[in-house]
């Protein structure tokens, strides 16, 4: 079911790009991306009272909500930036370089999560045992850090999609003319 919702996602991100082009026509972008925060945090907002969504606001830890203000500066921050490019480029050549999000994402994740990743001990007879698996204690078990052969091929997995991505010789969308 996950898909579902993903593709979802990506229609709507490419609907965001052509309406953003034309909505970001004569106005300043970041008064075009104001307005379309005000817009969304009426419709999030309205999704959740309707559905009783909003109890879950006091179980917050204060881990949640440092990273869901920092989320919100990145997400703002790329809005602006995105809505200039949309202002001042063609959908067709900024939203494929808006898309490397998704390799940086991958890469970002790779560095940042793996160090806030708990590791094990090896010098603490607990954490060796708590790595073995068995088949009394599935649970216990605890899978190793990723090796550099993987992390390699998905480095080069990223590399070849950014320079296939942002290659020139690749057909451009039909670019809708905003004048």
């Amino acid at each position: 079911m996950w898909w579902v919702y993903a593709i979802l996602s990506a229609l709507f991100a490419s609907l965001t790009a052509i309406f953003g082009k034309l909505g970001v026509a004569n106005i300043n972008s970041n008064l075009a991306t104001g307005i379309r925060t005000v817009v969304i945090l009426v419709m999030i907002w309205i999704i959740i009272l309707t559905r009783g969504e909003a109890k879950g606001i006091n179980t917050l830890s204060k881990q949640n909500i440092i990273f869901l203000v920092v989320s919100g500066i990145a997400t703002g921050l790329s809005w602006l930036f995105y809505f200039r490019a949309l202002q001042l480029g063609n959908v067709s050549q900024v939203a494929p370089i808006d898309k490397l999000s998704v390799a940086l994402t991958i890469i970002l994740a790779m560095i940042f999560l793996a160090i806030a990743r708990e590791r094990p001990n090896p010098l603490k007879s607990s954490d060796c045992r708590s790595r073995l698996k068995t088949d009394d204690d599935k649970s216990s078990f605890k899978p190793g850090p990723v090796s550099r052969t993987s992390n390699c091929k998905v480095f080069c997995s990223l590399f070849s999609f950014i320079v296939i991505l942002t290659s020139p010789s690749r057909v451009y969308l039909i670019e809708f003319s905003t004048k």
